[in-house]
Formats: structure tokens, C-alpha cells, sequence
């Protein structure tokens, strides 16, 4: 965890220590992880670009202290001047904990559910290696929080919400073949090519690279979807976009398409989540939803036959 003001992990877990002073803690917050301060973090990089003796090398960037997320909580408590109640229970489901940290800890479910899921395995404990151990120089994780709150300020960061919507939406998840190629290529390839499997009758247009997306009946000129992408990071595994409108949903903050490999691209997922569709729920899982699914699995199709040539 990098700690410092602002910062993502911090307002989580300011969030919930304020907001809960009684707290249930499952299984996974007996992971053992470690935490860094961000001016650390800072040090080390400047170190590293004015110092030939740390060229060509790579550098475990810790400050030693062995911990948990139970720990972080009750240390952060402690900090924070609350008396809190916390009992650990032998529960390892993550589902529960992610809808409850996204709510108490004012932060969003797409945010909440990688950091949740990243907990569940133990960091290996290190320390600090000799090159930058002179370097860091908050080495508890105390020091770091009593740092972060005396250089708060009441400027906020804030992204766009993306709101959870769980009645009458859409999760549809189709496992696609594997095409050794990124998710990027992938998205673009999918762009390309639903026009030309619905000739004459779909249009697709995209401005810079996929940076939107709208899908048009040839015959209407309002778009049926319109789509942005998401560039939440680098990772090339993964390539998402947010539904935004169009006559097939609802709303405009709920939903997104992301095409996603696992397993060293063994597998690719295609999926649709908290989609909120227009047409009255019945009408959906008789014609759009089965349309999607024969569409998917052509998509499928071109796929396998791009893999075996």
C-alpha cells in the first residue's frame, strides 16, 4: 500500500474507520502485506535517476514493518483517536466485503474490487534493500498516517461515479478463444467486424482509436449505443468501455463492455456488466439478450479461424 495524502488506499481506509465503530473482519484481512509512504517512494526514484550505483538494478521499494490489514485498521484507529470494535471471522467470500467497502469507504465498486482481491494473497516480507535502506524514512506505518493527516487538506480528488445498479440490469460474461494478441487488438477487431457481419443494416463508427464507440442502424441516426473507453491503465490484458447512451439503455452512468484475458491469455472473456436496458425487461431477455449471445458467439467464430490461420 502506498500511503500518503489523497491517495486511494488512505481515503478507503479513512473512510471506514470514521464511518464503522463496529467492524467485522474477514478472512483476508489476515494477509500479511506492507506499506510505503509516498515521499519514500519519491526518494528512491530521484535516488535512482542521480545515482550510477543503483543503474541496471531493481529494487523492492518496502520500509520493512510486517503487517496486516487488520493491523492497518486498528493502528489507523488509534491514529485517528477512535475506539473501535473488531472481530475476526473465518469467512474467505469476497463479495460481501466489496459491496461493503465500496459503500462505507466512499469509493467505487471498480476501484474497491482489484484492492480487495489483491489482499487476498501474503506479500512476501522484505527489507528494505541495502542500496535504498538510508533512504526511507518513515519505516512504521504509524509514522506515515500521522504524516498523511497533518498535510490534509480539504481539496478532493474525485473521479466520475459509476453507479451500481442491480435491478433489472445486465451481466453477461461469454468465454471467447484465445488469440495471441492483446486486448486492445482484440476490441479493435471487434469494432472492424460487426459491421461486416451485419452488412448493409449496422454501422459502427470510432474516433481516435476506440475512444468512442457508436454502434447506428444504417436506416436511424440516432446511434443504438454509444461507447468510451477506459484507459484505467496499461494493462494489456484487459480493454474496457463504459456505455454512455444510446436508444438500447437507460442510463448513462451504469454499464460497462470490457474484453478481458486470464491465465496468460490461456482464456478470453467477453462481458457486459450492470447494463441497464431500455426495453421493458421481458421484451430484453426474448430479442436483445439472445441477439447478443448468437452475436458473441460468431465474434467466437472469427476468432477461432484468425487462431487456426
Amino acid at each position: 500500500m502506498v500511503v500518503g495524502p489523497g491517495g486511494s488506499s488512505f481515503e478507503i481506509l479513512r473512510s471506514l474507520v470514521k464511518k464503522l465503530p463496529w467492524m467485522i473482519l474477514p478472512k483476508w484481512t489476515q494477509s500479511a502485506t506492507q506499506a510505503v509512504f509516498i515521499d519514500d517512494i519519491l526518494s528512491v526514484i530521484m535516488e535512482s535517476i542521480e545515482s550510477d550505483s543503483l543503474k541496471d538494478k531493481t529494487l523492492n521499494v518496502v520500509n520493512g514493518e510486517s503487517l496486516t490489514y487488520e493491523t492497518i485498521l486498528r493502528q489507523a484507529a488509534q491514529v485517528f483517536g477512535l475506539k473501535r470494535h473488531m472481530l475476526p471471522v473465518p469467512i474467505a467470500s469476497t463479495g460481501f466485503s466489496k459491496l461493503w467497502v465500496s459503500i462505507f469507504g466512499s469509493s467505487s465498486y471498480e476501484l474497491v474490487s482489484p484492492l480487495i482481491d489483491s489482499l487476498l494473497c501474503d506479500l512476501p516480507q522484505l527489507q528494505p534493500p541495502k542500496e535504498i535502506a538510508d533512504i526511507i524514512k518513515y519505516p512504521k506505518f504509524t509514522m506515515m498516517l500521522e504524516e498523511t493527516m497533518k498535510r490534509d487538506t480539504t481539496v478532493k480528488i474525485t473521479k466520475p461515479v459509476r453507479k451500481t445498479q442491480t435491478e433489472d440490469s445486465v451481466r453477461s460474461i461469454q468465454r471467447l478463444p484465445s488469440v495471441r494478441k492483446d486486448c486492445h487488438w482484440i476490441a479493435t477487431e471487434y469494432m472492424r467486424w460487426l459491421p461486416k457481419f451485419f452488412p448493409a443494416f449496422l454501422y459502427v463508427k470510432t474516433t481516435h482509436e476506440n475512444q468512442r464507440v457508436e454502434f447506428r442502424f444504417t436506416f436511424l441516426s440516432k446511434p443504438l449505443l454509444i461507447l468510451e473507453h477506459i484507459a484505467e491503465s496499461i494493462d494489456i490484458d484487459r480493454e474496457k468501455f463504459h456505455i454512455v447512451g444510446g436508444l438500447l439503455t437507460r442510463t448513462t452512468n451504469t454499464g460497462w463492455l470490457e474484453f478481458r484475458q486470464v491465465e496468460h491469455k490461456k482464456y478470453l472473456l467477453a462481458s457486459i456488466h450492470e447494463f441497464v436496458p431500455r426495453l421493458p425487461w421481458y421484451i430484453y431477455i426474448l430479442t436483445q439478450a439472445p441477439l447478443h449471445k448468437f452475436v458473441m458467439k460468431a465474434f467466437g467464430r472469427h476468432l477461432k479461424t484468425i487462431a487456426a490461420n
